[in-house]
């Protein structure tokens, strides 16, 4: 069974880290398997929210779009063609490595 650490600290309030926890679950009796952090898996994605819009000048089929992150905003080339201003995306940050692809982001 899979259990998720923000589920389980929804539910139970305690104060201990992933890993200090799945020592404790060993040491209490409870079969471990793997402890997975997304947050490392995932380290240089963000979500960010499509402000501006345009073609971009030199291909047809991409776009110039404005990104606002926190206190960030940057415009990144995009190829989807469904993108529409106010939407929630998920950005890739410059030298976030794709899991599953295991190629660094570049410029």
């Amino acid at each position: 069974m899979k259990i998720s650490y923000k589920w389980l600290k929804e539910l139970v309030d305690f104060d201990i880290e992933p890993f200090a926890l799945g020592e404790m679950f060993t040491s209490l009796g409870f079969e471990l398997e793997e402890i997975i952090d997304f947050k490392a898996k995932y380290d240089g994605f963000v979500t960010a929210k499509v402000v501006g819009k345009k073609p971009h000048p030199d291909a047809g089929k991409l776009w110039l779009c404005r990104l606002e992150y926190g206190d960030n905003s940057q415009v990144v080339v995009c190829g989807a063609p469904n993108v529409e201003l106010g939407q929630i995306v998920i950005l890739g940050l410059e030298g976030a490595t794709v899991p599953g692809g295991g190629f660094k982001l570049g410029k």
